[in-house]
């Protein structure tokens, strides 16, 4: 039986520091899309603004790095990036047509999606608890679409829906191209 790995206090504060800036982070980008979808920016002007200003920020932090870039790696990245662009434009679309919670819930059953898109994509096993963590967040699903006696999806939960699963095969992507 292997060893425990003995993690300090610093350490656990410092891994509960960065979950809590990610989760503001990422909650905080649902509020500044509903706040530019209430500004009435259309999906190509909030993807424009948002990709043109990480590909500045990106270019800055590997600008000598370019060079260096082989083939393969230009392809890979064309294709992540691509998912990755396409998962925005259906979460921002989508979310000018549901509400925040709806979009954020929708938006994170990624995270469910990606064992199984691994299993079929890269021959990854499946575990009992994903299987088990699946059905309750579908269950979850079911409980946020119930209205008024019947199960009901607004075309803004299904285009949200969609992105959740390209931001999985993002995620898979990334995966697959990094070995």
């Amino acid at each position: 039986m292997q060893d425990a790995v003995k993690v300090s206090t610093r350490q656990k504060n410092k891994a509960l520091a960065a979950l809590v800036l990610v989760s503001i982070i990422w909650g905080s980008g649902f509020i500044a899309t509903e706040e530019v979808i209430r500004a009435q920016w259309s999906t190509n002007l909030v993807m424009a603004s948002r990709f043109s200003l990480a590909a500045l920020l990106l270019g800055i932090c590997i600008a000598g790095k370019l060079r260096q870039t082989r083939r393969v790696e230009l392809r890979a990245g064309a294709i992540s990036g691509f998912l990755l662009y396409a998962a925005f434009y259906c979460q921002t679309s989508g979310q000018a047509q549901t509400t925040v919670s709806n979009s954020a819930l929708l938006t994170a059953l990624n995270v469910l999606i990606v064992p199984f898109l691994a299993r079929l994509c890269l021959r990854r096993s499946l575990q009992l608890a994903v299987l088990s963590f699946s059905g309750l967040a579908f269950i979850g699903m079911l409980f946020l679409s119930y209205r008024e006696g019947r199960f009901e999806f607004n075309r803004g939960d299904l285009l949200v829906m969609l992105c959740a699963f390209l931001f999985a095969a993002h995620i898979t992507s990334l995966d697959a191209f990094s070995t």
